[in-house]
């Protein structure tokens, strides 16, 4: 081995050896402990943000998923048949209101 090869192979393993700098002013811990409170917080807010995007997205678009997730309430079929006379409608509505049992809260 020549002199060269041998200068570049201790200074490798001297540079290996060393400890890195830090080029920070505050302790270690206080380093680390700021960087765990950045992470989760923003993380955190990363969350938030995700949600409150999802939920106003669907807020933006509520009519027209509304259409695509109840087109069968949204489009009815034509019926070729006469109108019911309003009182034979009225007798059905009451009929039906009348077959349903609703919780009443009385108040005493």
């Amino acid at each position: 081995m020549n002199k060269e090869t041998m200068n570049k192979e201790t200074m490798n393993k001297e540079t290996m050896n060393k400890k890195p700098i830090l080029m920070t002013s505050f302790p270690l811990t206080l380093r680390q402990s700021c960087l765990w409170i950045h992470r989760y917080t923003g993380l955190a807010m990363a969350a938030f943000l995700i949600i409150a995007g999802i939920t106003g997205t669907l807020l933006a678009f509520h009519d027209e998923l509304d259409d695509v997730f109840n087109h069968k309430l949204a489009n009815i079929e034509a019926q070729h048949k006469p109108p019911l006379p309003s009182a034979s409608l009225h007798d059905a509505v009451i009929s039906a209101i009348h077959s349903i049992n609703f919780l009443v809260c009385q108040r005493q």
